[in-house]
């Protein structure tokens, strides 16, 4: 048996390559290009599809356990807004394992920004 407190969170959170925390659910968003009308002037009135900007929907983390004060800091950090978005920015990894603890899959997702809706204890 392991003897792992963290053993019933499935997915592991890293936030610039440390371990940091374990959740029991997480929910990645869906990503959406909005396509952009195009022609030039002396084409016909048919129009080109471009891509246009990509919108990221949110990742929510539910259930979870931390056992180090990052992820409250982190959210001080914005919440404060006494620094500029940018230097609030972390890569994030999220790592999916099953019972016995071995990596199924991980998602690294870079530049993310606390969310604005935090429940924090």
């Amino acid at each position: 048996m392991r003897q792992d407190p963290l053993r019933i969170y499935r997915y592991r959170l890293e936030i610039d390559r440390i371990e940091q925390a374990g959740f029991c659910e997480v929910t990645i968003g869906d990503l959406s290009t909005d396509p952009i009308e195009y022609r030039e002037g002396d084409e016909p009135a048919t129009e080109r599809k471009l891509n246009g900007p990509n919108k990221y929907a949110n990742i929510t983390l539910k259930w979870g356990i931390a056992d180090s004060a990052e992820l409250a800091d982190w959210q001080q950090l914005v919440a404060d807004d006494a620094t500029w978005l940018g230097d609030a920015r972390r890569s994030v990894v999220l790592r999916m394992q099953n019972e016995a603890g071995a990596e199924k899959a991980a998602f690294e997702v870079v530049r993310v920004q606390f969310g604005s809706e935090t429940h924090l204890p």
